[in-house]
């Protein structure tokens, strides 16, 4: 018993799993690598560009004090100082209130003991002991870096207690006054802070966990976001002395490892300082190599599914096969679906051989099967022939099958005619040209010959073949007809070839004449042009459609005489009965077709084709024309009025619709137009046109009576199309315009 998966199934899905696998984890890796490091590069380098537009903007700010100090150094109630310090205070709270970096704009002029500021003015001494308290800014420096300076400096941001306030961390930044000027004589001191550098530092980046950093040229660290366990590192003080470029990196501080961004500013000298731990930065390429890594996961195993499925249907055929397979053999050990299949096969070539040993015995019979397909047309080339034949090929390509029709008649006085020994005679003194390829008898004095011949031409086959006639004539003591039809190259023209032959052969037999023709050589076409009795044919014609029984069966007795007269050839003979055949079945369809209401009749069409004397046709011509005609006569005496009513209900029904044609009515009852509309006539006395017309003008009027509706509106409803078309139809028959005929009878 064979079971349902076998080792066969397992190696093919293993194969198949390999060959998805395989392709989807390299392209896959291939993919991940490239998307990954892209997705890494990307979260850096938007990093570094949110770190630049922070620094553009701290610049900006610090350009404005830059800008303040210039405005400072050339203000006359600054530069003057003059003695009512006041307004000295006021000018200097207009320019503090410019930028929001400031908390207070201080100016001390060498050689003098008092600082002014937007706040009020003290002496050295007293700012530095009660207005502002420096804790790693002693008074010695102070006054050393106030009187000293020549460019502008930055001091890192240091918690200052005020008099009387909170202290607040504040960013001190020293510049000469006037500013840009070579020979200052005056320091302008900047309070900025330090809160306002934070909040622009940690809207930089939509992160929660990194720190910030404003480093000076010297690598002083100005400010930081938080201080960190990093920041005493030995790689932090060397992050800190190689910031004088843009770019990121890198670093590893404290068993961590961390995103550095930095940018350098040209204009301030500062550098800008983003720490981010990788991990954060890192988050988002995890996020999309988890998901990258459940898509693969997904893939695979829809894939496993969808070829496992697939495995399961396509499997199915090689099960089917291996169970029929296996009916039948008594195997001693168990079998692999090939190794079954294998067996059976092998049993069905020894089945196969003992059959064509048998066959091989049935050759003549079989052989003359054949020859009477090819005579009917029903093989259609070479390679099936020789299919069925079991040979590689033929014949030649080149030559071309010609059928023979020898019709013998044995002469008076002549001895008995054994027809076995002639017709041996016959084909062991064909024309070496012509190679027998098969022969059928026909009854017992027709032999239809195939022959092979690489000279079709019709002269040269009726010469050979008139030598052949003459000696079988002589030696026989018979009368003899020999009929030839043309040669074809392809196996399928053997049965045109063996029409022509008979045809041929029929032609010479009612000529009363012995001899050899070729179909080739008989002029059909004058034969027609002079014998076809046209006139003849049109008046059967005219009659079959008036169904005139006495005329039909005058004009067929005198083409019949006229047959008879004329010696006509068999074949004519045959396209005329078939003529008339063809006119008589015409006509009792149309009679089905334009009188469907007339009961079924069954006329005996086929007893048309079996005639054997031109007599004989036309007794069957009349007795189904005398038929039809009690049938038409049957039926027209029957009312019709249940066939007029539906027509009529039909028409009253979808005479409105933009489709309603009296072609859609004749369709729908299955009748011609013209039946239609000469039935419609007889019963109603009126045409169809003229009913739909009365039908439309009607309800038009009831319509302009009972309704508000518009004129083309209404002209709608009832299946006209054009609005102008309707008036004058209108006024045709009620004598006035739809207007005037609403007016009146709205009235």
């Amino acid at each position: 018993m064979l079971k349902e998966w076998s080792r066969l199934f397992y190696r093919y899905l293993i194969s198949y799993l390999v060959v998805l696998v395989l392709p989807v984890v390299i392209i896959y890796a291939y993919f991940y690598a490239s998307f990954i490091n892209s997705l890494r590069e990307e979260e850096i380098t938007s990093y570094y560009n949110a770190v630049t537009q922070t620094r553009i903007q701290l610049d900006s700010r610090l350009d404005e004090i830059q800008n303040i100090a210039l405005q400072i150094s050339v203000t006359p109630y600054i530069t003057q100082l003059p003695a009512n310090g006041f307004q000295l205070k006021q000018e200097l709270k207009k320019y503090e209130a410019v930028n929001q970096l400031s908390h207070e704009i201080i100016l001390y002029l060498h050689n003098q003991d008092r600082l002014y500021s937007s706040q009020s003015s003290y002496t050295l001494s007293t700012f530095v002991h009660n207005i502002y308290h420096f804790p790693s800014w002693d008074r010695a420096s102070f006054y050393t870096d106030l009187r000293g300076l020549r460019a502008p400096i930055m001091r890192p941001a240091e918690h200052l207690a005020f008099s009387n306030m909170p202290s607040e961390r504040l960013i001190t930044y020293l510049m000469p006054f006037p500013v840009n000027s070579r020979a200052p004589y005056g320091t302008m001191l900047f309070m900025l802070k330090e809160s306002v550098f934070r909040q622009l530092l940690r809207n930089a980046l939509h992160e929660d966990q990194f720190n910030a950093l404003i480093v000076d040229r010297d690598a002083n660290l100005i400010m930081a976001l938080a201080p960190q366990e990093y920041m005493n590192s030995v790689p932090f003080r060397t992050l800190l002395a190689h910031t004088e470029a843009d770019g990121t990196q890198m670093v590893r501080m404290v068993d961590k490892e961390y995103v550095v961004v930095h940018s350098a500013s040209l204009r301030t000298a500062l550098s800008y300082i983003f720490i981010i731990p990788s991990a954060v930065v890192m988050d988002k390429v995890l996020d999309v190599q988890r998901k990258m890594l459940y898509m693969l996961i997904v893939v695979l195993s829809a894939g496993f599914v969808i070829i496992y499925w697939l495995m399961h249907i396509n499997y199915n055929p090689i099960s089917e096969l291996v169970k029929v397979a296996a009916r039948g053999l008594n195997s001693g050990r168990p079998l692999t679906e090939l190794d079954t299949i294998r067996t059976a096969i092998t049993r069905m070539e020894e089945t196969t051989l003992l059959l064509r040993q048998k066959v091989a015995v049935s050759q003549p019979i079989v052989r003359e099967h054949l020859i009477i397909r090819l005579l009917n047309g029903t093989i259609a080339d070479r390679e099936e022939l020789a299919n069925l034949l079991d040979l590689p090929q033929v014949g030649s390509t080149h030559s071309s099958f010609v059928v023979i029709k020898f019709v013998f008649q044995q002469g008076a006085g002549s001895a008995t005619l054994s027809i076995t020994a002639l017709f041996d005679d016959l084909l062991a003194k064909l024309p070496p040209a012509l190679v027998e390829f098969g022969s059928y008898r026909l009854g017992g004095k027709t032999l239809i010959l195939i022959v092979q011949t690489e000279q079709p031409d019709a002269i040269l086959l009726e010469e050979q073949l008139t030598v052949l006639y003459h000696y079988l004539s002589v030696k026989w003591e018979i009368n003899m007809a020999v009929g030839i039809g043309s040669g074809y190259a392809d196996v399928g023209g053997i049965a045109t070839s063996y029409f022509e032959s008979s045809t041929a052969a029929d032609y010479l037999l009612i000529k009363g004449l012995n001899g050899v023709r070729h179909f080739v050589q008989i002029d059909f076409v004058n034969s027609i042009v002079q014998w076809y009795p046209e006139q003849h044919m049109q008046s059967l014609e005219w009659y079959l459609q008036q169904w005139d029984v006495d005329r039909i069966e005058v004009t067929l007795k005198e083409i019949a005489e006229k047959i008879k007269g004329e010696d006509t050839p068999i074949y004519l003979v045959r396209c005329l009965c078939f003529n008339i055949l063809n006119l008589l079945i015409r006509e009792i369809y149309q009679v089905k077709r334009e009188r469907p209401h007339l009961r079924e009749e069954y006329y005996d069409i086929v007893a048309l084709t079996q005639f054997e004397t031109i007599d004989g046709l036309i007794e069957e011509v009349l007795r189904i024309s005398r038929a039809v005609v009690r049938t038409i006569e049957v039926g027209e005496t029957q009312p019709l009025a249940s066939l007029e009513i539906r027509m009529k209900e039909y028409i009253e029904q979808h005479y409105g619709e933009a489709t309603f044609t009296i072609y859609s009515v004749a369709a729908h009852f299955a009748i011609t137009p013209t039946y239609l509309r000469r039935i419609f006539k007889r019963h109603t006395g009126i045409t169809v046109s003229e009913y739909v017309e009365l039908l439309r003008i009607q309800q038009a009027s009831h319509l302009l009576k009972e309704s508000d509706e518009n004129l083309g509106q209404i002209v709608y409803k009832i299946g006209y199309v054009n609005v102008s078309s309707f008036i004058r139809k209108f006024r045709q028959q009620t004598g006035m315009t739809p207007g005037e005929y609403r007016n009146r009878h709205r009235v």
